[in-house]
């Protein structure tokens, strides 16, 4: 383990380094010239009117608040027929809401012959339901489905400068969605919402200064997400180096025969059998959020409660994640758990713990996604006689305990800097919003 030890101290600096670096870029842009007044909203991170969009008082002299009517046409998403749609590049492009959104532009993953709504290039994409508010640009002319809206500037409005107000304001539109199973805004909602224009000669400086301002974040952010493929790798080496030991089966380590869990339908009236999800297993929390009180019939799984010390496998999932595994930590008899998982119980021979970081361990990963049948459908599953031949190095249990001491006090300190690193995008998307705020009431570019 000492071997460990050293690969991870030798790397901690390195990270730690490039996380006090993101914090120092991302301090900069608060405090520089181009950004002043920033720091009272650096809070303001989800587009509302904070900022004093929405009240003609706040604008600057020559700017107007309009309707979004006003200062675009407005062109909402209707869906092509089904037997219209192609993934062969027949016809147009066709947009059909976030999931298929990037930084500026959408990917199109499917195309129509007959397309019943249609964007211009340059057209702002938003989503108009489930979620409300993100954005887009058209790059090229397009079908657009149900869940976007196209806004086409009018009298000369920059894309560009409507792109980043409608980010700016997203939070005011999201404010206004209705619906209990799935968010969404009606175009008299759209056509209604109000942002601030400022005159077409100063739009072009106002976008220049958001993006001059939002290069050196993305400087940052592209920083964060090599120290974030760093923890990673480094998490899993910290894993794959707690293992040693003569190899053996799984099956000579259990208590008792794997079992499968129980699934049934969830109830409404706040009563019935607590039973984890899936997730529960995938996110490694146990607690109540990723619960659900089901109809199972408490004789039927009264050997399903479980107890401190358990082993949950997925047996099926993604490729990436069947055969996912994660110990139990929970009070016991908090919950059953659900057909999708088996649970494993370790005997005296050796340490769950150990166990877990065992089964968590690149080789032991390998083997289930290898092992998985089905792999190239979305679910595939493993089987009781996959898990129990698994095959796992075992020390003696003394030395499992001291494996396990050192994988958890490397693990610590890796969730710290992942601690970290999650404060230093927090603080990235803070300032990303509060440059727009500054943007759009005269502040940025004066």
């Amino acid at each position: 383990m000492a071997g460990v030890d050293a690969r991870c101290r030798g790397h901690r600096p390195r990270a730690v380094e490039r996380v006090v670096r993101v914090r120092a870029l991302l301090g900069a842009r608060g405090a520089g010239p181009g950004v002043g007044g920033l720091r009272g909203a650096a809070g303001a991170s989800d587009g509302r009117s904070d900022q004093g969009i929405g009240s003609l008082s706040h604008l600057p002299r020559g700017w107007e608040e309009l309707r979004l009517d006003e200062a675009t046409e407005v062109i909402l998403g209707q869906a092509p027929p089904g037997a219209a749609y192609n993934r062969e590049r027949n016809g147009l492009p066709l947009f059909q809401g976030k999931a298929e959104f990037g930084v500026f532009y959408p990917e199109p993953r499917v195309w129509t012959t007959d397309a019943s709504k249609i964007a211009e290039i340059g057209d702002v994409l938003l989503s108009v339901r489930a979620p409300v508010g993100p954005t887009n640009l058209a790059p090229t002319r397009c079908a657009i489905g149900r869940g976007l809206a196209a806004l086409r500037p009018r009298n000369g409005m920059s894309s560009r400068y409507l792109l980043y107000v409608m980010r700016r304001t997203a939070g005011q539109l999201s404010d206004e969605a209705t619906g209990t199973t799935f968010a969404a805004v009606s175009g008299k909602t759209i056509r209604a919402h109000r942002i601030p224009v400022a005159p077409v000669e100063e739009q072009e400086r106002i976008v220049a200064a958001i993006e001059e301002e939002f290069s050196h974040i993305d400087v940052a952010g592209s920083l964060l997400t090599s120290i974030d493929r760093r923890l990673k790798s480094l998490r899993q080496s910290a894993i794959d180096n707690a293992l040693a030991g003569e190899f053996v089966q799984l099956k000579d380590l259990l208590a008792e025969p794997l079992r499968n869990g129980h699934s049934a339908r969830a109830t409404s009236n706040g009563t019935g059998v607590r039973t984890l999800t899936l997730t529960a297993v995938t996110q490694g929390d146990f607690s109540e959020r990723n619960t659900k009180l089901t109809t199972a019939n408490p004789a039927t799984v009264r050997d399903l409660w479980l107890r401190p010390g358990d082993i949950l496998i997925e047996r099926s999932n993604t490729p990436d994640l069947v055969g996912t595994a994660r110990m139990y930590r929970g009070p016991e008899d908090f919950a059953i758990f659900p057909d999708l998982l088996i649970r494993v119980r370790i005997s005296d021979a050796a340490d769950p713990r150990y166990v877990e970081l065992a089964l968590q361990s690149t080789q032991l990963r390998r083997y289930f996604k290898e092992n998985a049948q089905g792999i190239s459908g979305s679910m595939p599953k493993i089987s009781q006689p996959t898990i129990e031949r698994a095959a796992i190095p075992v020390p003696s249990i003394t030395r499992q305990s001291e494996l396990v001491a050192n994988a958890e006090s490397n693990a610590t300190t890796l969730h710290n800097l992942g601690d970290a690193l999650e404060g230093a995008r927090r603080r990235k998307e803070a300032l990303r919003s509060s440059i727009l705020a500054a943007a759009f009431t005269g502040r940025l570019a004066a």
